[in-house]
């Protein structure tokens, strides 16, 4: 049984898929999920949209953790 915290297609968790977004894209990382989910959603695609949705609880937490007072990513 696969583990739901995992991409079937890649076998990278949710937490990695974040991290490589936020290296990636810095700060628009949260937009690229959020269009990952829309598309998903779009496409009636259930299982992916509900990894994404956690991808982008994992963006929202790196990027807490690691923001400044002025706002700007690390």
């Amino acid at each position: 049984m696969v583990d739901r915290d995992k991409s079937d297609a890649l076998h990278m968790s949710a937490h990695d898929v974040a991290a490589c977004l936020i290296r990636g894209f810095g700060p628009d990382a949260y937009l690229a999920v959020r269009r990952q989910i829309v598309r998903c959603v779009e496409q009636k695609l259930a299982d992916e949209a509900v990894f994404w949705v956690k991808v982008r609880e994992q963006v929202e937490l790196l990027t807490r953790v690691v923001r400044r007072k002025d706002e700007r990513l690390q």
